[in-house]
């Protein structure tokens, strides 16, 4: 087999290999807001009273996500910087208590999305809090 075609099978795999990657990072999207307060109503939880939201974040490395915490901070957000073993990439977790409703998840959406851009970071989404009890 001449060299040509053996580099354009490599180049070919290795196209493939990606877009399977990309395709399964697309399935892995988080739930819209409008999902996750729905299913917070479907457990119960009272939306009416404030309870304690983690949203998440995620930068190159810790040492952004670190320098990404102190703006979060600055807004009055609990943090949390965690980045596994052998990750590329760290995570930012900010929690606040909230009235959760669209229009507050709206704002809050839009003030971490412009923060972790300003770092080079995503806004990825957000937990709801587990039901008590």
């Amino acid at each position: 087999m001449s060299l040509i075609v053996i580099v354009s099978i490599a180049v070919a795999l290795a196209l493939a290999v990606e877009y399977v990657a990309w395709i399964q990072r697309r399935s892995l999207r988080w739930p819209s807001d409008a999902d996750l307060l729905e299913g917070m109503r479907r457990d119960g939880i009272d939306l009416s009273k404030p309870h304690t939201i983690e949203f998440h974040l995620h930068f190159a490395s810790r040492e952004v996500a670190l320098e990404a915490e102190r703006a979060v901070v600055a807004e009055g957000y609990e943090t949390q910087v965690s980045a596994g073993e052998g990750l590329p990439t760290a995570i930012l977790c900010a929690k606040r208590s909230l009235v959760p409703n669209k229009s507050e998840l709206r704002a809050v959406r839009a003030q971490l999305v412009a923060l972790a851009r300003r770092y080079g970071g995503t806004y990825e989404g957000w937990f709801p809090p587990h039901r008590a009890g």
